[in-house]
């Protein structure tokens, strides 16, 4: 390959990448090849893995999480969607959210304290029994991730931390 032309490939992936990613984050269909919920229609676990990762390669608001293993020998990821502000500080909401749930040695005081600094949690698992749908709830969730742009009354991405799970259990391969 000459390196004129290696230099204009290289260019033109530059070019394609910095498109997609002013684009922002991919629809569900971009990647899975159909849109979720179409008729006969489901996203297996390797679909919902490429479509999590493609969300994290494309939004600052979109990190993966390594959870474990399954009992299959899989790794479980789960997708943390909030807003940037709210990444730099997972750290502490989830001391505030063990705080919390412990309840232990806290005074009314000091719980109302924790829950006004800290942010609501919502937990979506995909890992549903093998003959349920799954792949819905993982991409509503990340849809999350496109949406957040968008003014929501009452709860903005600021006040609220979405993990969307994606376990192999069951799942289609």
């Amino acid at each position: 390959m000459t390196t004129r032309r290696a230099v204009a490939l290289l260019a033109v992936s530059l070019l394609a990448a910095s498109v997609a990613s002013a684009a922002g984050p991919p629809r569900p269909e971009d990647v899975l090849g159909f849109r979720p919920g179409t008729d006969y229609k489901l996203a297996g676990y390797d679909a919902i893995v490429r479509y999590f990762r493609a969300l994290d390669a494309a939004s600052p608001r979109v990190s993966l999480l390594d959870i474990g293993p399954t009992a299959e020998g899989r790794t479980m990821i789960a997708a943390v969607i909030t807003s940037e502000a709210n990444h730099r500080k997972l750290a502490r909401y989830r001391e505030i959210s063990r705080w919390l749930a412990l309840a232990r040695g806290l005074t009314d005081a000091q719980a109302q304290a924790l829950a006004d600094e800290g942010r609501a949690v919502v937990w979506i698992d995909s890992g549903l029994g093998p003959t349920k749908t799954r792949s819905l709830s993982s991409q509503a969730a990340a849809k999350s991730a496109r949406s957040a742009r968008k003014p929501q009354p009452g709860c903005t991405a600021s006040h609220r931390v979405v993990a969307a799970a994606a376990t192999s259990e069951g799942m289609l391969r």
